[in-house]
């Protein structure tokens, strides 16, 4: 997570003292952690139930899921995406309307 926050920063040393505050940890730190657990925690209890021929291809697509995720929040953090801007599928719709 640190890491993401450093890139998103510029990968600039200046920032990094901020990464080790209280108010980032609150902010961000707090809130990642918690959607490790809500995602980790039930998909290991899943994948360990099924049998070992399921485990490998279920745990793949849940990796994905959880790097998608993860880079969705961290990008949100770091202020590259909006919290209420439309969706790409909607302003692509909107282009194709355009043009007719």
């Amino acid at each position: 997570m640190l890491t993401y926050e450093w890139k998103n920063s510029g990968i600039s040393l200046q920032p990094i003292r901020d990464l080790f505050t209280w108010k980032h940890y609150r902010d961000k730190i707090i809130s990642t952690l918690l959607a490790t657990w809500a995602v980790w925690i039930p998909l290991t209890t899943i994948i360990y139930s099924l049998p070992l021929a399921l485990q490998f291809p279920l745990f793949g697509l849940a990796l994905t899921f959880w790097v998608l995720l993860l880079t969705y929040m961290t990008n949100r953090f770091g202020g590259q995406i909006e919290a209420d801007a439309p969706l790409a599928l909607a302003i692509a719709s909107d282009v194709e309307a355009s043009h007719r």
